[in-house]
């Protein structure tokens, strides 16, 4: 690369500001079209779950290397990857801190955007990086080694792959293979439980929408959904319509939207928000994008008995053996309606004094 060319001022700017992508081919020239015997590829047709590692793991791999790894799913499966080992040459500072990972060993994943080839990250030194998903059936992932690698004792990655048709979304819904990443969640199944966006606690993949449906008993045994969140990282503050950002809304309606209930965007912290149906059914809906990365949210539900409706508290279904129906806002400014419990209440007493 000419030390006058556009093209290395471009590539010094950005490893100075680490705040754009530089090809695979600009940073390793000499080795980027390489063919080699540790190419693979893998369809879920074959297997739904293996584990690849890099060339000579656990010992040492080669300097000036290029290994390229394909994933291709069938019908709504996406691809999941887990790092377990990650050992790479950094010669940038520390490598369980790295910062930048240009012109170093590095592993590097793709996922497909409207066909288009996207560069989801980049990923070197000794710092593993969360669990991966795809927005498709494909995905792929590059490692090269560079020359400076040649005398270095570094054994390289090990990490297992899953082809997945739950999007990685964790809790006792039970999905709607017909449409996708929908969940229902059933009163009569379970009066307490957990849900999580697509592939927590990793990062959750672009362009993915999930829904979330939640359905109490309804007349005389009438139940309303409270749903509060534990973690929750998704997208940038500001989610109203008009901006970009990933969300999270609320709905008493199937399809629609409801417009008194606003989206939620952002960090927050544990216990900080709740919501509550005006009915026996609820809906959630996660959205993302192709602009933001986060580790999206845990959340618990429960379905109360109108008339339980009296004392605010929630306790962690995960470790709830009570059977109880307290709702706990946290910090949330958000109202819990009691009108029908006190009513309820009221008429009791009533039906005490005339008797």
């Amino acid at each position: 690369m000419a030390l006058c060319s556009p093209l290395y001022f471009v590539f010094v700017l950005c490893i100075v500001l680490m705040e754009c992508d530089v090809p695979l081919a600009s940073q390793y020239p000499e080795v980027y079209n390489q063919v080699t015997s540790c190419n693979m590829k893998k369809f879920s047709a074959n297997a739904k779950n293996g584990t690849i590692e890099s060339h000579s793991y656990p010992h040492p791999y080669p300097p000036s290397i290029r290994c390229q790894y394909e994933f291709e799913g069938e019908g709504q499966e996406r691809v999941q990857l887990s790092f377990k080992k990650m050992n790479l040459y950094y010669s940038g500072g520390d490598p369980d801190m790295p910062h930048g990972c240009i012109n170093q060993d590095s592993i590097s994943v793709f996922i497909y955007i409207d066909g288009k080839e996207t560069l989801l990250g980049q990923y070197c030194g000794n710092k593993s990086p969360n669990q991966l998903m795809s927005n498709s059936q494909r995905m792929k992932v590059v490692f090269i080694s560079t020359s400076q690698s040649e005398t270095r004792n570094v054994f390289g990655f090990q990490l297992e792959y899953y082809f997945r048709t739950d999007f990685g979304v964790q809790g006792s819904g039970i999905q709607d293979q017909r449409k996708g990443c929908l969940f229902h969640y059933n009163s009569t199944s379970s009066k307490v439980g957990f849900f999580t966006s697509p592939n927590f606690p990793g990062q959750y993949p672009p362009h993915t929408e999930c829904n979330y449906q939640f359905h109490g008993l309804g007349k005389n045994k009438e139940e309303r959904v409270f749903i509060t969140f534990g973690d929750f990282y998704v997208g940038e503050s500001g989610c109203e319509k008009t901006t970009e950002s990933d969300y999270v809304s609320f709905s008493n309606f199937l399809s629609s939207e409801d417009r008194k209930l606003p989206r939620l965007c952002g960090q927050m912290n544990p216990g900080q928000v709740i919501r509550e149906s005006d009915g026996a059914f609820f809906r959630v809906t996660f959205k993302s994008n192709d602009i933001y990365d986060a580790t999206g949210f845990k959340a618990n539900y429960r379905f109360v008995p109108v008339y339980d409706i009296v004392t605010p508290t929630m306790s962690n279904p995960e470790h709830d053996t009570s059977g109880g129906t307290s709702i706990s806002p946290g910090t949330s400014h958000d109202h819990v309606t009691v009108v029908m419990g006190t009513v309820y209440l009221l008429f009791l007493t009533v039906i005490f004094h005339v008797l």
